[in-house]
């Protein structure tokens, strides 16, 4: 599950009148283009088997790993991801000195009010919820500001922190142990993400640390890796509004990110995808294992079926099927995703990649 933010005004393609809609216009014929073309990408075997959420709204946390794992051919831990993007302190990019993140907060001067926007969930910070499953662990984020705040420690491998239900479990008991023996007064100085209260910062100071001694030695990339996102909503809530208030027409908008998307695809990159769920999957799910809305996957891959140029989405529940009728004939189970046409993606709102 992604966060909602409110509007705001940077370099995307977003609320800006005449200027989107004539980019929107030429986006559409350079999107059937594109869509033409259709050469064959398959990056999965670069990403790895598939990951799974285990019914966490880490989907964010997911893609931004799949993303840095290309990025460093090895495989990064979502868990840890997660987790930074919920605790980590993201004034601390403010003093990374190479040039690459100064000019990325240069331009955009909102990115530490958006990380803190995002984190909205303010029940999930309460002592009784912080190291619950259903607590702390299970609230949405943003792909882009994950990967950006994974520069404030570097990335764990995921084999010293890997993910699934079992293990998440495993931590939560391991933090629970740890805080008991801790002094309670011993209040930890300075932000822990979005907690205020005093024992959850308690609480989530030993999170963090139980997640740093189990990482280790991180892995630093010699230079930064940053996000680049286009988008025409900050949320499927937003999207939804700018839609029924005629601000955008989603045919255009989504031709708009299609172009983006094959961009990416054809430099030899996966990307992230922001857009509804129920655009692939029913609604409903009898087993009750997919969480629904505002969701986000991995297109990792392109080709032609049957003259039509189809996209494989990667989702994060693991290696499943259970979409729509239409298109489980298409689902790679093994894979963890399935081929759609671009057009399939009906809230289709945004694409995120690394630069």
């Amino acid at each position: 599950m992604r966060a909602a933010h409110s509007l705001r005004n940077e370099s995307k393609i977003g609320m800006m009148g005449a200027f989107l809609l004539a980019t929107l216009l030429l986006s559409f014929s350079a999107g059937a283009r594109a869509d033409s073309d259709c050469r064959e990408v398959d990056l999965r075997e670069e990403l790895g088997e598939p990951r799974a959420q285990d019914g966490t709204s880490w989907c964010y946390a997911h893609s931004a790993a799949d993303l840095l794992s290309q990025a460093v051919g090895a495989r990064v831990s979502s868990f840890d991801l997660a987790t930074t993007y919920l605790l980590a302190d993201e004034t601390k990019l403010r003093k990374i000195q190479k040039p690459q993140v100064r000019d990325y907060l240069r331009q955009h001067p909102d990115f530490e009010m958006r990380v803190q926007e995002s984190r909205k969930e303010e029940d999930a910070y309460k002592p009784e919820h912080i190291l619950a499953a259903d607590g702390m662990v299970d609230t949405g984020g943003k792909d882009d500001e994950a990967i950006m705040l994974s520069n404030v420690k570097g990335l764990c491998l995921a084999d010293k922190l890997p993910s699934g239900e079992a293990n998440l479990n495993k931590y939560l008991d391991a933090i629970r142990d740890n805080y008991l023996n801790e002094d309670k007064q011993d209040i930890p100085e300075g932000p822990i993400g979005a907690v205020v209260n005093d024992v959850a910062k308690i609480m989530a100071r030993a999170f963090q640390k139980w997640v740093d001694q189990k990482c280790g030695k991180r892995l630093q990339p010699l230079k930064p890796i940053l996000p680049l996102e286009i988008s025409v909503a900050e949320s499927l809530e937003e999207y939804k509004h700018v839609v029924s208030s005629g601000e955008i027409r989603p045919a255009e908008a989504r031709a708009t990110l299609l172009t983006e998307l094959n961009r990416v695809l054809d430099s030899g990159k996966a990307a992230a995808i922001a857009y509804e769920s129920y655009d692939l999957y029913p609604k409903g799910d009898p087993k009750g294992t997919h969480p629904y809305g505002d969701h986000s996957s991995v297109v990792a891959a392109r080709k032609k079926i049957n003259g039509v140029c189809h996209y494989f989405v990667r989702n994060h529940y693991g290696a499943t099927c259970g979409y729509r009728p239409e298109f489980e004939p298409l689902c790679e189970k093994a894979n963890g995703g399935v081929w759609v046409p671009g057009d399939a993606l009906t809230h289709l709102y945004s694409v995120i990649s690394v630069r």
